[in-house]
Parts: C-alpha cells; structure tokens; sequence
C-alpha cells in the first residue's frame, strides 16, 4: 500500500489559496489540514514548502 504525506505545500483549490499537509493512501487524499504527523515508518514524506499543491487533476492544457 503507497502512503505518502505532502508537507507544508501551498495549497491552491478553486476558491481557496492555503498552507497544509495532505495524506495520500493508494492514490487518494484522506487527509488534509495545517499540520499532519507521519502516519507509519514506511510512509513517504515529500517537502513542498515554497511549492504549489493541487489536489486532483488538471486538464493538461491548461495555460497559467
């Protein structure tokens, strides 16, 4: 099972532009907040701070 845990990402949502931590297990966010701890030894951590974080998908075409 792939668990992975993004930290301190800027977090951009259609309405909403925000710092958080989202927990990702088998392909799908099961949590997101200010502050997530590492839920198991075998979960991978990515560090996002001063990255943008887009939860879900975006239309490859998109221009920004």
């Amino acid at each position: 099972m792939e668990r992975i845990l993004v930290k301190n990402g800027e977090v951009i949502t259609p309405t909403d532009r925000f710092v958080s931590d989202i927990y990702i297990e088998e392909g799908k966010i099961k949590a997101m907040a200010p502050t997530l701890e590492k839920p198991t030894s075998d979960t991978r951590v990515i560090d996002a701070h001063g990255h943008y974080v887009f939860p879900g998908a975006i239309d490859a075409h998109v221009h920004m």
